[in-house]
């Protein structure tokens, strides 16, 4: 999977670079709390390292075994528009979910969950080429929400309060846990989400300054 961003060498630079910002990006101001961190770093480089690898070596799976389903569902369905609408809509997601430097933009924390989001995006090409009319029936239930938080990042100002920001990246998630809910629902999510919950955190977040 590492092709798809650049070949290896991109990605252990990027692991690189992700692990010095996961461990090394703090505000210490004094003397005692720096050499107890330092302390800290020191003993939990090497696991952290490679836990982070495995991590990636993971996201990368899914994300070439996602891929490959998707080009499949093309190179079978060449004349049928509706089926490579829908895959076109598949890959859309594909770069909004993972650009090229995923790993400096995910924490770890949301790494784990991302392939549990590609493998729903893979399910929803299987399941979607059999009846694309439903997929474009489950897809009109979320594109409001998508073009709101697209909406609110337009038009989010440099003023912005941090509470707001944060609360726009979880509504982000909060949204691809919802499209985990309509297209792959065996896949479970981590919490509740619905249309109601996801109506009512985008009004919370617009009252936000």
């Amino acid at each position: 999977g590492a092709r798809y961003f650049g070949g290896a060498g991109a990605i252990e630079q990027d692991l690189y670079e992700a692990l010095c910002i996961a461990l090394l990006r703090q505000n210490i101001r004094a003397r005692e709390i720096f050499e107890k961190e330092a302390g800290r770093i020191r003993s939990g480089m090497l696991p952290a390292a490679k836990d982070l690898k495995e991590q990636a070596a993971r996201v990368l799976q899914a994300y070439r075994q996602t891929r490959q389903v998707v080009h499949t569902m093309e190179k079978v369905n060449k004349r049928n528009p509706a089926v490579l609408d829908l895959c076109a809509r598949i890959r859309d997601h594909l770069d909004t979910l993972m650009p090229e430097r995923f790993l400096l933009l995910h924490s770890r924390d949301r790494l784990i969950h991302m392939p549990r989001y590609l493998r729903a995006l893979q399910i929803r090409a299987e399941r979607g080429a059999n009846d694309p009319a439903k997929d474009r029936s489950k897809a009109a239930q979320v594109e409001g929400f998508l073009l709101a938080i697209k909406k609110m990042s337009d038009e989010l100002t440099p003023s912005a309060s941090r509470e707001k920001r944060e609360a726009m990246e979880a509504y982000r998630w909060m949204i691809e846990e919802f499209m985990v809910s309509l297209f792959a629902q065996e896949l479970k999510t981590p919490f509740p989400v619905s249309l109601k919950r996801l109506e009512e955190k985008r009004r919370e977040i617009e009252r936000m300054v």
